[in-house]
Order: structure tokens, then sequence, then C-alpha cells
């Protein structure tokens, strides 16, 4: 199970410097290509909100470090419980050729309907991994993350309170996700993405 609690960001580099304060230690900086893929019929947000239980995202990530692909994945996040995205069933698997995969799932019915390219600096804290993002065409947001099969209840009071400690007002928090507030901006606008 994932945990996750999300917030836009004022200042990043004061966010950083809150980190570095509490012995957050930086991880790694890496580039992010999400094509995020729903049915060929579907051409509204309303069709691939993930809201009920059982809904779900569907894509293939490309991440880069520097000029290189390091890793490609197919990966779906599956609602458990009605509305909420702090918590949730995340399946991915590796794969060698996000092309090709793209192409499979356009054979079979589905097709892209939001490219996501991004930075994202990664911190961890603890069991805790914290992803700062600068997403194209977007404000700068924070992601905090644990994995965890039980503690849920805790590990959000956990969460909440990292994010109160990092100077997030409660009013920055995002209530769903970052990716479902991009996609409410740019679903089924952009032509599809091309892989790196």
């Amino acid at each position: 199970m994932e945990i996750e609690l999300r917030a836009y960001l004022k200042s990043k580099e004061k966010t950083v410097k809150n980190l570095q304060e509490m012995g957050a230690k930086l991880q790694e900086t890496e580039r992010l290509i999400d094509y995020w893929l729903c049915k060929k019929e579907y051409n509204r947000f309303e069709q691939i909100a993930q809201d009920a239980v059982g809904s779900y995202g569907l894509r293939v990530r490309q991440q880069k470090k520097g000029k290189t692909t390091e890793y490609i994945e197919i990966n779906c996040k599956v609602l458990e419980k009605q509305n909420d995205h702090q918590a949730f069933h995340e399946y991915c698997t590796e794969i060698a050729d996000a092309k090709q995969a793209l192409a499979i799932f356009r054979s079979i019915g589905f097709k892209v309907f939001c490219t996501i390219n991004k930075v994202r600096t990664v911190y961890q804290l603890g069991n805790c991994l914290i992803n700062l993002e600068d997403i194209k065409d977007f404000p700068p947001t924070i992601e905090l993350e644990i994995i965890d099969s039980q503690n849920i209840d805790q590990h959000k009071k956990f969460l909440n309170d990292l994010m109160l400690g990092l100077g997030i007002e409660q009013q920055s928090v995002i209530q769903k996700s970052i990716t479902y507030e991009y996609m409410k901006k740019y679903a089924f606008k952009q032509k599809n993405g091309k892989c790196l």
C-alpha cells in the first residue's frame, strides 16, 4: 500500500532548507515522462477522474538521469476507498521499450490522454520519501510517500505532521493528487507525447 500526501509549494528553496535541517538526505534527481492511458472512446476528464473504488490510473513511465533512460515501467494505481487518493494499491513492472508498450496498449483499445514531463528531486527521512517536483507548465509541488500495508492511519498522521513541520500550510495540501490536478487542466488537450 502506498500512503501519500501532497501540496503546492510557495518556496521550494525554503522547503529544501527545512528538509536539510530535519536531517533528510538527498537521494537523487531524475527526469520523468509519464504517458497516462485511457480507453480510446474516452474524451472527458470525468471519465478518467479515478473517484470510485476499483477505478485505476494506468501509465507508462520513462525515467532519465542525464541523457540516459535508466528505467521504463508500466504502472497501475487502484483506489481502495471512494475518493481516497492518499492510500491505494500500486502495481508496476519494468519493461524494455516504452514505444512498444504504448503500441500494445493502442492496439488493444487504449490511448495516451495526458503526458506529464517533470524533474523530481528525491529526499529520504526515515521510511518516508519526499519528492520535490518541477512539472512543466505547473506550480512546484511536494509529495510525501510511505510504503506499508499496515498502520495506514498512523502513517497519514505522520505525513500530516511532517507537512506542518516543513512549514507547509493546510490550505496548500492537495486533496487528491498532483497528477489529478494536472489532468484537470491538461487531459485531452495535449498532442500525444513522443517517447524520449
